[in-house]
């Protein structure tokens, strides 16, 4: 598997510059404010003060077959209901995030998040050929804050409203090329969801309570985000909006395991790439993105020395209600490394 080879490295990888914690030492509030779980969202994380915490995660995403609104199609059935040309079939995303979280206060944890995006798109051709185009490169940088507006304490643990803020600068590509069939042997823009970035300024706000106690924890997170303008390209990439919730059980000191869902909503492009062509393949046109999506997933966390974490998790949709023509989400695999100092 492809997701294998850089969890394992990192796994070997592991060094801890930081002092164990003795939690023997910790006070009851101290214990149920250590983050014993890691939330599946990492906008709920709120660090002690001077606390710094770097995390790689890496996911794979893979979409597997062609659908419209909640239906599955297969290439027969999109070569005869649409007039394109080619089709994608499949889709692989893999994705490497590091983040460096700093806690300037313990209610106030700021986030500068890097990542790196492989993309890979199988299509098929009205004549029966294949072939597959490619786009690799650097993201967009985001810039976040976490804030806990409040929190209050019961007999079972405590309660954090907290909320979140995002700047998303456009330093992705989007100009990424490549070489297919009908190109001649020379590069022709990729279409929207193959390019690395948005080209355009964005804003990511959110809002979220949760509660931990010695046992668990569990909460909700909801989050909208948009572009500021255009882009250079021409095109204001599709606002989205997202509701996600979690629990977590410790089953042990260091283990624990969780379920999550999440409700995903995706608007329309605005505006158009004209080096596309919308009439030859779904992914050119502007009005096959977007959609409602609902996912469930499970994870797994494990703590070392107080200090090191890795994790896994695992999300499949249970629901897809796509906008036009588009490639059905299958499965997304995520694996994560945090050192917190």
């Amino acid at each position: 598997m492809k997701w294998f080879l850089p969890f394992f490295l990192a796994i070997i990888s592991h060094y801890s510059f930081a002092a164990e914690r003795n939690y023997l030492d910790f006070s009851l509030e101290q214990l149920v404010d250590y983050d014993i779980y890691s939330p599946p969202v990492l906008q709920s994380h709120i660090h002690w003060a001077g606390e710094l915490m770097v995390a790689y995660h890496y996911s794979h995403t893979r979409t597997d077959g062609m659908g419209s609104a909640e239906t599955a199609l297969s290439t027969h059935d999109v070569f005869n209901d649409y007039t394109y040309m080619v089709t994608p079939t499949a889709m692989n995303m893999d994705m490497h995030m590091l983040h460096f979280m700093y806690a300037v206060s313990d209610q106030t944890t700021y986030m500068l998040r890097l990542h790196h995006m492989a993309m890979e798109m199988e299509h098929e051709t009205r004549m029966g050929g294949e072939f597959t185009t490619q786009s690799n490169g650097f993201g967009d940088i985001a810039i976040s804050m976490n804030h806990q507006v409040n929190e209050w304490s019961d007999h079972e643990g405590n309660v954090r409203q907290f909320v979140h803020a995002s700047l998303l600068l456009p330093t992705g590509d989007i100009d990424a090329k490549d070489t297919t069939p009908m190109s001649g042997g020379g590069q022709v823009q990729l279409p929207y969801g193959m390019q690395l970035g948005s080209g355009s300024y964005q804003a990511r706000f959110g809002l979220g309570v949760d509660k931990l106690t010695a046992k668990d924890s569990f909460g909700a997170f909801l989050m909208a985000k948009g572009a500021l303008d255009k882009n250079d390209a021409g095109y204001r990439i599709a606002p989205e909006a997202s509701l996600d919730a979690w629990y977590q059980r410790s089953l042990s000191n260091n283990f624990s395991a969780g379920l999550s869902g999440s409700l995903t909503w995706r608007g329309d492009i605005s505006g158009r790439d004209d080096r596309l062509n919308p009439n030859l393949v779904p992914t050119a046109d502007r009005d096959n993105y977007g959609g409602q999506w609902a996912e469930m997933g499970a994870s797994v966390s494990y703590l070392i020395d107080g200090t090191y974490r890795v994790g896994m998790s695992a999300s499949l949709p249970v629901w897809q209600d796509l906008s036009g023509l588009q490639l059905r989400k299958k499965s997304v695999i995520e694996l994560i490394l945090e050192l917190t100092l």
